[in-house]
């Protein structure tokens, strides 16, 4: 669970990070082209004007165990939300974290951790969750929709380029995500309305996230939502799958990426005040007053 002087911290102004987190950069010299001085600069060295850094001695040791632990290169999220919106801030520039200054910046810097920390109930814990990293291959993620609690379509979620494996693949994929949906999050997951999104590898299903169904800041993928709010679910012929089949069929990409994994999480609005813990929580209390 995140300490409550590291949640004022991580909702305070300003980015900078815990000392015990800053990256020293070494001792430079140079000399002046035009007084031929030689000058020491330190880019750690103490200002008037940097801002007081806090610390956090315990709470940055478990975390740099965990980080240790994954084998020094994780993926953050603070318990629903990830912060995609930050990747430009980091060191890599890149959503993959190898030391607590990532960490932290990602965390500092992110409107979206930000929008959870000042949305969610007071009395909620709050907790940052470390993920070892794994590069996915961007022809292997699929986003899933599910409808009456029945899976309804399935689209390639890289919906800008052509990838061979899954034209070949088209009855292995669409038969293994039916059957991992029926055996892993049909009588699970509490929505009857959903996306969801896998990696899918020979032989190996695994989950990346959880979405609302019909929400424009959610990606419908090669479908659009006017299709999928229609659709029904036939016995036997359910779920419709869309793919890129032909190299003509690339398409540009509409969103620009600053990271590199996953793809999937960019799409959450940055402009609305509700977290995606928010919105699913009310879509539960709606389903159930419908109930």
């Amino acid at each position: 669970m995140v300490p409550d002087d590291v949640l004022e911290f991580l909702k305070s102004d300003g980015v900078t990070v815990p000392v015990e987190a800053a990256i020293r950069r070494k001792k430079t010299s140079y000399v002046d082209d035009i007084t031929f001085k030689e000058w020491d600069s330190e880019e750690d060295a103490d200002s008037d004007d940097e801002m007081p850094q806090p610390t956090f001695p315990g709470f940055s040791a478990k975390l740099s165990e965990s980080l240790e632990r994954f084998g020094g290169n994780v993926f953050i999220k603070l318990n629903w939300s990830a912060p995609t919106d930050a990747a430009w801030i980091a060191t890599n520039s890149s959503l993959k974290c190898s030391n607590l200054q990532d960490i932290y910046l990602l965390l500092k810097g992110s409107n979206k951790i930000s929008t959870d920390l000042d949305t969610v109930s007071s009395s909620s814990k709050f907790y940052i969750v470390l993920k070892e990293w794994k590069d996915i291959h961007p022809g292997s993620e699929f986003r899933c929709f599910v409808s009456g609690k029945e899976l309804i379509a399935i689209s390639q979620r890289n919906s800008s380029e052509f990838h061979l494996h899954i034209q070949q693949n088209v009855c292995t994929i669409v038969g293994g995500i039916k059957d991992f949906y029926q055996s892993t999050i049909r009588n699970v997951f509490p929505l009857n309305n959903y996306t969801f999104d896998v990696i899918w590898a020979p032989g190996s299903i695994k989950i990346v996230d959880f979405n609302t169904f019909g929400e424009d800041s959610v990606n419908p993928g090669l479908f659009s939502w006017s299709e999928l709010k229609e659709m029904d679910f036939i016995e036997g012929v359910s779920p419709e799958f869309r793919y890129i089949s032909e190299d003509i069929g690339i398409q540009p990409v509409r969103l620009p990426q600053h990271f590199g994994l996953p793809i999937d999480l960019t799409e959450m609005s940055q402009e609305k005040s509700q977290s995606i813990i928010d919105i699913l929580q009310s879509q539960v209390n709606i389903q159930r007053n419908d109930e």
